[in-house]
């Protein structure tokens, strides 16, 4: 019972999309009009699961994601962010042009 509630939640309640590869970058991301990116630095503490929670309740127009960048690296992003640091994470902005 406590395993199916936590699925049944999981489903119901907004939630950022697992970024794990190039392409789920570009379709569960880049390929929305407008994208948050959480690039992880390792664990998140409490008090970002909280922040995103927030932000997913306050913009359902807007689609968000997180990647563990201990894990993956973004080509041709990188480049264009704060360098990474173990246990610091980034969040990105993406508004798709017309």
């Amino acid at each position: 019972p406590a395993r199916c509630s936590k699925l049944l939640k999981g489903m119901l309640e907004p939630h950022a999309a697992k970024i794990e590869n190039t392409k789920d970058l570009k379709s569960k991301c880049l390929n929305k009009a407008m994208c948050g990116l959480l690039l992880k630095g390792g664990k998140p503490e409490p008090y970002v699961k909280d922040a995103v929670s927030n932000l997913l309740g306050a913009y359902p127009d807007i689609q968000f994601a997180s990647v563990d960048t201990t894990v993956l690296l973004l080509a041709n992003l990188e480049e264009y962010l704060p360098e990474f640091e173990t246990g610091q994470h980034r969040f990105v902005l993406f508004k798709k042009n017309k």
